[in-house]
């Protein structure tokens, strides 16, 4: 039972910080956010634009447009900058 209340303890208080994550970040700083996760779990398998933007479920000209506006950079350079160091 203290496993199960640990757990669920555990779990309320992620939740809680999602939640609160979520009030502050803009949506275009949630999609950044998003947008970069993905980047990260994947960059190996395909640094194809279009994938990252089907995944969020977006069009490819909103996550640029997006990740532009937050950051100053295209979603290519995004992409290449976590690909880059790995293959030095």
């Amino acid at each position: 039972h203290l496993y199960n209340n640990i757990h669920a303890g555990i779990a309320a208080m992620y939740n809680t910080q999602l939640q609160n994550t979520k009030e502050y970040l803009s949506k275009g700083e949630l999609i950044y956010k998003n947008f970069t996760q993905l980047v990260m779990q994947n960059y190996n398998h395909t640094r194809n634009v279009a994938w990252y933007a089907e995944k969020l479920k977006i069009s490819n000209i909103h996550l640029c447009t997006t990740v532009k506006k937050v950051t100053g950079n295209t979603c290519a350079e995004i992409i290449w900058s976590s690909w880059m160091p790995n293959h030095n």
